[in-house]
């Protein structure tokens, strides 16, 4: 299977930046309408979309959709809520960053 492009993201699924929520542009299956909301929640919290037989987090395809690259490593929620998709709410970090802030949390308790 070769690797999701930019245009065939764009060619499947709309976002919306401000509001994290992407739409389907043409219907994935049969019971999927084009224009309902992509995706699923994940049983972490994290929403999750199927394209082309790939599960992909909803976070890395905004990250990707907006700039056109592939996050390096973590994506981040500044609110902390996972499902909070918004362009503005999300930022890339990489796992050594994560792991000091999970150590400044446990600090904190």
């Amino acid at each position: 299977m070769r690797e999701l492009t930019q245009s065939d993201l764009r060619d499947v699924l709309d976002y919306d930046p401000d509001t994290g929520i992407f739409r389907w542009r043409v219907s994935p299956t049969n019971r999927v309408k084009a224009g309902a909301v992509a995706g699923w929640r994940h049983k972490e919290g994290y929403r999750e979309i199927r394209i082309a037989g790939r599960n992909y987090l909803a976070s890395r395809l905004a990250i990707f959709y907006v700039t056109g690259e592939w996050p390096a490593e973590l994506i981040k929620y500044r609110n902390g809520v996972r499902d909070d998709d918004r362009f503005a709410n999300l930022y890339q970090a990489t796992y050594s960053e994560n792991s000091v802030e999970a150590w400044k949390t446990m600090r904190a308790i």
